[in-house]
């Protein structure tokens, strides 16, 4: 071979070289069919409207008009384009600490996995739909509702130590219940003053048969 021939030889296979990665902006994803595509504009002006877009198992996006993307030509072939990454520079959480990691979209929903071994989920409706059960366990349970908090079940239990209600900032508070109580055990009430168990009425009040009101309530 001689030189000249060989020169045209690395001329073409380096214009193959170049032909095999390329930047791009999206223009639109198609996610109807099994397998995802993007029409994209390249940076010197081609047009793809047809190329496949490789994401990781398990996550799943449709990126905005306008998100960049990294295109990959299989053996360098402008025919056969595949899209390796997407970002979006105009929504993507910044200044993460190191080992951090960010689900988020353009709306300002955003699971945060920070460091300290710490989750931070943040939305405005947050719905869990789970078909059998839901099971937490942990130390400690809060939950701090600034309006309130409904619960609707066909039966609740609790099993705990003790049971306490409070008013916010530890005033008083006044439970409505309708239905009756039951209790296993006895009902006190006035700080353990009157007792449905252990509570005395006075003498028959003076005209008829009924009592006075129980002793210290």
């Amino acid at each position: 071979m001689s030189d000249r021939q060989t020169i045209r030889l690395l001329e073409r296979l380096s214009r193959r070289m170049r032909n095999i990665v390329a930047r791009g902006v999206i223009s639109l994803v198609r996610d109807a069919r099994k397998w995802q595509s993007a029409q994209l504009e390249l940076l010197d002006g081609e047009v793809l409207d047809d190329a496949e877009r490789a994401q990781q198992y398990g996550f799943s996006s449709v990126p905005h008009a306008g998100a960049e993307a990294v295109v990959l030509f299989v053996g360098a072939d402008r025919s056969h384009p595949v899209v390796l990454a997407v970002d979006d520079r105009r929504y993507r959480v910044q200044a993460l600490k190191d080992g951090e990691v960010a689900i988020y979209t353009d709306e300002g929903d955003r699971i945060h996995l920070k460091r300290r071994r710490t989750i931070e989920v943040s939305t405005r409706h947050f719905v869990l739909k789970a078909e059998e059960d839901v099971t937490i366990e942990t130390k400690n349970f809060s939950v701090q509702a600034a309006e309130g908090v409904r619960m609707a079940s066909a039966s609740t239990q609790f099993a705990t130590g003790a049971l306490s209600f409070g008013g916010q900032g530890g005033g008083e508070v006044t439970a409505q219940l309708t239905g009756g109580i039951v209790a296993t055990q006895d009902l006190q009430g006035n700080g353990g003053a009157v007792s449905l168990n252990r509570h005395v009425h006075a003498g028959v009040q003076a005209g008829g048969d009924t009592t006075a009101a129980p002793v210290g309530g």
